[in-house]
C-alpha cells in the first residue's frame, strides 16, 4: 500500500466492516490493542500519528474501516501538520488520490480561546445526553489534570465507569463538537498505559463519538491521536481527538 511517510502501518478489522460502530466492543478493543502492539515493532520513530476516518463525510476512502499509524521523527516534514493533508489524500490504489468532502478548518492563529461559560454550556448538553443514555460514572467536583494544566469540572462531560478515562470539551475546537478523550492518569504515550487503561480509553472514545455525533447531527467522525511530541502532541498526556463531521441522513 502507498506509504504516507516511511514505515506506515494500517490496521484493519477482520471480517471487514465499514464503520467503527459496526464492530462489537471486543472487536473494537482488539483493533486498537493490535495497533499498539504493531506500533511497538517499529524502529527508529520518535512519535506516531494515529488517524481513523470513520464515514464518508470524514473522507474515508474505501468501505473497509482502517486505522493509520504514521511513524514520525523530528523535522520529517517542513510543517508538522502536513501529515494531515497526506492522510486526507491517501488512497490504497496506486495512482488514485482521495478527495475528501470540503471542510473549512481555521488556522491556529485564528482559533479563539473560548470562555469558561461557553465551554460549560457545551459540556452541559453532552452531560444531559449521556444521562439519557446512561453512560459514565460520577463527574468530578474538583479540577482534573491534563498534562500540566487543570481542567475545570465544568469542562468534563463524561467519566468512564471505571474512572480511568474522561472526556472534555476543547478550548479551541477545530469544528463544532471537537472534543477530547483523556486518560485519567497523566502519561505522555499510549505505550505507558496499562492494558486496562488502554481498553477503557478506546471504549470511552466509542461512547463519546456516538454522543457528539448525535448531539451535532453528524454522520461521521475523524479520530486522531498525536502519540509523542514529534507527532505534534502539544500536551504530553494521552488524549484522542474526536471531530464530528457531515450531516446525518434521516431514517424517515
Amino acid at each position: 500500500l502507498r506509504p504516507i511517510l516511511p514505515g506506515p502501518l494500517i490496521v484493519v478489522p477482520q471480517p471487514p466492516v465499514e464503520r467503527l460502530a459496526e464492530l462489537s466492543e471486543e472487536a473494537a478493543l482488539d483493533l486498537f490493542e493490535t495497533a499498539r502492539s504493531a506500533q511497538q515493532l517499529v524502529r527508529g520513530a520518535t512519535a506516531f500519528n494515529w488517524a481513523l476516518k470513520d464515514g464518508a463525510a470524514a473522507g474515508q476512502p474505501i468501505t473497509h474501516l482502517h486505522l493509520h499509524i504514521v511513524p514520525r521523527k523530528a523535522n520529517d516534514l517542513a510543517q508538522n501538520d502536513l501529515v494531515y493533508e497526506l492522510l486526507d489524500r491517501w488512497h490504497p490504489i496506486e495512482g488514485e488520490v482521495n478527495v475528501p468532502p470540503p471542510l473549512e478548518l481555521p488556522d491556529d492563529d485564528q482559533r479563539r480561546a473560548r470562555t469558561e461559560g461557553e465551554m460549560a454550556a457545551e459540556a452541559g448538553r453532552y452531560v444531559a445526553l449521556a444521562a439519557e443514555r446512561r453512560l459514565g460514572g460520577p463527574l468530578p467536583t474538583h479540577e482534573v489534570a491534563f498534562g500540566k494544566f487543570k481542567l475545570k469540572p465544568s469542562q468534563v462531560f463524561l467519566v468512564s465507569t471505571s474512572g480511568l478515562s474522561l472526556a472534555t470539551v476543547n478550548l479551541k475546537p477545530l469544528v463544532p463538537g471537537h472534543v477530547l478523550v483523556v486518560s485519567r492518569r497523566v502519561v505522555p504515550t499510549i505505550a505507558e498505559l496499562t492494558p486496562e487503561e488502554m481498553q477503557d480509553l478506546w471504549r470511552t472514545v466509542r461512547e463519546v463519538q456516538g454522543l457528539v455525533q448525535a448531539s451535532h447531527g453528524a454522520s461521521s467522525s475523524t479520530l486522531g491521536m498525536q502519540d509523542g511530541r514529534d507527532a505534534g502532541q502539544s500536551v504530553p498526556h494521552v488524549h484522542v481527538h474526536i471531530l464530528p463531521v457531515g450531516e446525518a441522513k434521516s431514517s424517515l
